[in-house]
């Protein structure tokens, strides 16, 4: 799964985004929202909330990234065939969703007791191993973004205000 957004520029233009997919090798997925930057898969969006929940509520872009990425995990790394759905969905926020899986496409999953990258991922094109990086960036945009607003929540909750007055733990 390769996501960016309509305003998410490559940081090398001999590479587009749209590159990573069409060298990908099926099964693969590119969703691409509107009025998204690179720091929509970041904390920015949610900073002015308080929750995660109140963010995902507001923010179409950040419900669609949650809800895809959310999908392709599912199906990929724990072969749910109950995130075929969403993935097969068409969101209002996307300017631009292409894929090419079949229905029921599962990934053969192997065990490694090394932590280097696989051999098989190794011998793979440059493309094929930045596509597997951007799936990874995602990841991380996801939990950087949890956690600011766990942060933030946080924060909130220690200060406590009795009448006029705010007291801090």
């Amino acid at each position: 799964m390769t996501v960016h957004g309509d305003h998410d520029e490559p940081m090398n233009p001999d590479y587009p985004r749209g590159l990573l997919y069409e060298r990908a090798n099926p099964p693969k997925y590119y969703p691409a929202l509107r009025d998204t930057t690179h720091f929509t898969f970041g904390n920015t969006p949610c900073q002015q909330y308080n929750t995660i929940s109140d963010c995902q509520a507001s923010d179409p872009r950040v419900r669609a990234i949650n809800s895809y990425s959310s999908a392709f995990f599912e199906k990929y790394l724990k072969n749910s065939t109950e995130a075929d759905r969403q993935l097969s969905r068409t969101d209002p926020i996307l300017l631009l969703y292409e894929k090419d899986a079949p229905p029921h496409a599962s990934v053969t999953h192997t065990t490694s007791t090394t932590t280097a990258l696989p051999k098989t991922l190794l011998s793979q094109p440059v493309i094929t191993r930045l596509a597997v990086v951007s799936v990874i960036v995602t990841i991380c945009g996801i939990v950087i973004m949890v956690t600011a607003v766990a942060v933030r929540r946080r924060r909130s909750l220690r200060r406590k205000t009795i009448g006029s007055h705010t007291f801090h733990d």
